[in-house]
């Protein structure tokens, strides 16, 4: 725990931009660097002699990274090119990913390195971690919160873990925030205080409840607050009743000037540079601490306790088996000992096991318990002397939990490191022995999964609020859309794409594709192009974007398994790629490179491609489909196919459609769903697996909201922002938490099954072995299989639950 007073007054310093996180390497940034490797390329001339070559940065946003190396160091935000003496060369980027980020530049010759930036950071003024979860007070006063919520410690009252950072709901205006083991309370702008989650031993609360009867507390920590008066109160062990939570004043404090609460125990700082403790939980009489008088801040954390001296020392007393009190030994002692090599100090916060420190030149320095990378030292070693935080250099207050710990930095951004239980760490499930920035993926406004047939090929697109749009994923034809073909765990930016309103992702057994509609009514398209899908009028494929030919009021664009479709803002709907099943909806089977129209199609709003049939909604809620029929994916009754369009029996008043391989859906008015054809997976949700000629009601889901069919399964989203899918779950695709790669019993489910930890859905995307949802203020969420980094994680596992993508 820490002291947020403290933390709050150093981090409304003068912010100095996004470079001052500092994450750069050991180097940091104080002059010249020398590097071990200084052998002279064959042919070059020597870096000795001072002679000069040409270092290239090439940016994909506009954000700052640092060049450093042989006596050059420089500052940029936008793709540069540096004369620099030759020699070894690191490229730093807060944020950022730099490939290679170690470069040599030889005489006379360019280099070239790229950085991609992932996500937008979260900043804040103050971040507070507990057992498994942390929060930060943002700008606004806003509380945001991450991590494990099984007590209701994140502010959502539906107890399951969040690796996404998410504001919390009922505070008001914050003004400081405090986190204890399984809890969280906020200081109001009005000097009232509210809390959640396990506050008591007796009382769970999963939304905010106020503390009764304070209304002029000056600072928080744990369950206690300090007054204006120079007094604090805790509400302990005592319950909640109708009117919140009930305090009791600490007997003999009345000249307290902070607080600090960690398991157990409790501290204050008195004015006169002295600290007395307590157990809050007990109420016990305070008794003060011996060996300390110039005390400026104080810390408490399992069983131990660490104080701030005002020349910049720090002492430590309690429970020692980790080394949590830095003086080199393991001896547990009640009598403050210094801590060893420590100097500088302006913020300290200690732990479970553990204790950080801010140092005045922005670096951080840990000690103790080091079994979850809690240390940030990129090892699991405990130590029982201060070491190092890798790559921290503008820290301006810390936070430390059981097993992890963030860091505020000049700028208000924040990094964590540490244990991966909880998703603490930048707000994902990956555990991280060294800092990583906490990421709240914004500015998405439409997603696709894409259909795939099988894993081979499977990736994921995203349109920004800018326009712009990014991929990742599998990349063998170029889908990605940079101008490579390699996979990518992380997104990427599609080249030339700046007005983007709407993407779909063609995919199949063997290749895959991606389209676009700008905001213009162009479309665009890029990977795959065996069957024309490209609609460019060849066969080539390509890495970039290419323009489909004739189209230019495209409202909404549909690619599938070779063949894509697009509505047209009169209604008519136009297609082009492979036919040979009558996809196209021509009354031919000719394959055609260049966009056909859709025969007796007049008032269209919207198109799904499948994988062999193509489905529109008209304006008077019908639904009209073309194509194979081997299942009855026509819902006409029959099992013809049809190279003009047929009317779906039985739909009416639908006001969305989705079309996969061998069946279809649609979202009616009244929030329920009717799907048809092929229900080997349980796909089309009415509890059964027999194929259907004709639209069945999906059980169990009303109030839908959105829907999505790929690769057999569906999914939906409700009126209450939660999600469901149902069909076929070998990857984890349902997101339930199951898969049936360990349970060949859960491989198919036939009814709708409740997305876990999904409860601000606007959207969802259903692809083959994985599905998406983009959430509340643009956040981009997976789940299912991650063969090729579809899941925007590394390493390449699946994950049968929602992880947060660390981009666009």
């Amino acid at each position: 725990m820490f002291d947020i007073r403290h933390i709050s007054r150093v981090a409304g310093a003068a912010a100095v931009g996004v470079l001052a996180l500092g994450l750069l390497t050991a180097q940091g940034a104080a002059g010249p660097v020398t590097f071990a490797d200084d052998a002279v390329h064959p042919g070059q001339v020597s870096s000795a002699k001072r002679t000069t070559g040409w270092l290239k940065v090439v940016l994909d946003r506009s954000r700052t990274y640092t060049v450093v190396g042989d006596g050059f160091e420089q500052s940029a935000s936008a793709t540069t090119r540096f004369t620099v003496p030759a020699g070894w060369y690191t490229v730093t980027a807060p944020g950022g990913t730099v490939t290679p980020g170690k470069v040599r530049v030889w005489a006379g010759t360019q280099s070239e390195v790229a950085v991609t930036f992932h996500g937008t950071p979260i900043t804040g003024t103050a971040v507070a971690v507990g057992d498994g979860f942390a929060c930060a007070l943002a700008a606004g006063g806003t509380i945001l919160c991450w991590g494990s919520n099984e007590s209701g410690q994140l502010g959502r009252p539906d107890y399951s873990d969040y690796g996404l950072v998410d504001a919390v709901a009922g505070i008001g205006t914050a003004t400081a925030l405090t986190a204890g083991a399984e809890h969280a309370c906020a200081l109001l702008s009005d000097a009232t205080i509210r809390c959640w989650g396990a506050v008591t031993p007796y009382s769970w609360l999963p939304t905010p409840e106020p503390v009764t009867g304070i209304t002029t507390a000056t600072a928080i920590s744990g369950i206690c607050a300090l007054l204006s008066d120079g007094t604090v109160t805790c509400w302990g062990d005592v319950a909640v009743n109708s009117k919140g939570l009930l305090p009791v004043p600490v007997t003999g404090i009345s000249t307290a000037t902070a607080i600090s609460v960690g398991h157990n125990d409790a501290c204050a700082l008195l004015s006169d540079g002295t600290v007395t403790c307590w157990n809050p939980w007990n109420h016990s009489a305070p008794v003060a601490v011996t060996g300390l008088s110039t005390v400026t801040a104080i810390g408490v954390g399992g069983n131990h306790a660490c104080a701030l001296l005002a020349d910049g020392t720090v002492k430590c007393w309690g429970d020692n088996g980790e080394g949590q009190l830095g003086d080199g030994t393991h001896h547990k002692t009640s009598e403050p000992v210094p801590v060893r090599d420590l100097r500088h100090v302006t913020a300290i916060s200690a732990g479970g096991n553990s204790t950080c420190a801010a140092l005045s030149d922005g670096t951080a320095r840990c000690w103790g318990s080091n079994d979850s990378g809690q240390l940030g030292d990129d090892t699991n070693r405990s130590a029982s002397t201060p070491v190092s935080v890798l790559g921290v250099s503008t820290a301006t207050a810390i936070s430390v939990g059981d097993d992890d710990a963030c860091a505020l930095h000049t700028g208000g951004l924040i990094t964590c490191w540490g244990s991966h239980h909880s998703g603490v760490v930048a707000g994902t499930y990956a555990s991280s022995p060294s800092p990583l920035l906490v990421r709240g993926v914004r500015g998405a406004t439409a997603i696709d999964a894409g259909d795939a047939g099988g894993i081979e090929d499977s990736h994921t697109c995203a349109v920004l609020r800018n326009g712009a749009v990014r991929c990742w994923g599998a990349n063998d034809s170029g889908q990605l859309g940079n101008g490579t073909r390699r996979d990518s765990s992380r997104p990427v930016r599609v080249k030339g794409l700046r007005t983007a309103i709407a993407v779909s992702l063609g995919v199949g057994p063997i290749e895959a594709y991606t389209c676009s509609v700008l905001s213009g009514g162009a479309v665009w398209c890029w990977g795959a192009n065996d069957s024309g899908q490209l609609g460019n009028g060849s066969h080539r494929r390509s890495s970039t974007p290419r323009r489909v030919k004739g189209i230019s009021t495209a409202i909404a664009v549909s690619a599938a398994r070779g063949h894509t479709c697009a509505v047209l803002a009169g209604g008519a709907v136009k297609c082009w790629g492979v036919n040979d099943l009558g996809e196209l909806g021509d009354g031919s089977r000719r394959d055609s490179s260049k966009p056909v129209r859709v025969k007796s199609i007049r008032t269209a709003t919207a198109i799904s491609a499948g994988g062999g049939h193509t489905c529109a909604l008209l304006s008077d809620g019908a639904v009209k489909c073309w194509g194979e029929n081997d299942y009855g994916e026509l819902g006409n009754g029959t099992h013809r196919r049809s190279a003009n369009p047929v009317r779906v029996k039985g739909i009416r008043a639908a006001t969305a459609v989705t079309a996969s391989y061998g069946y279809s859906c649609a979202l009616l008015s009244g929030g329920t769903v009717k799907c048809w054809g092929e229900n080997d997976n349980g796909q089309l949700g009415d509890g059964t697996r027999r194929h259907s000629l004709k639209a069945v009601r999906v059980k169990g889901v009303r109030g839908v909201t959105a829907i999505s069919a790929a690769g057999g399964h569906t999914c939906a989203v409700l009126s209450d922002k939660t999600a469901k899918c149902w069909g076929y779950n070998m990857y984890g695709q349902l997101g339930n938490g199951t898969s049936a790669a360990y349970d060949d019993d859960i491989q198919m489910v036939g009814r709708p099954v409740p997305v876990k930890t999904i409860h601000a859905a606007t959207s969802i995307s259903a692809g083959g072995p994985h599905t998406c949802a983009l959430v509340s203020r643009g956040k981009v969420v997976c789940w299912g299989g991650n063969a090729f980094g579809q899941l925007g994680q590394t390493p390449l596992r699946w994950s049968g639950m929602p992880v947060v993508i660390e981009g666009p």
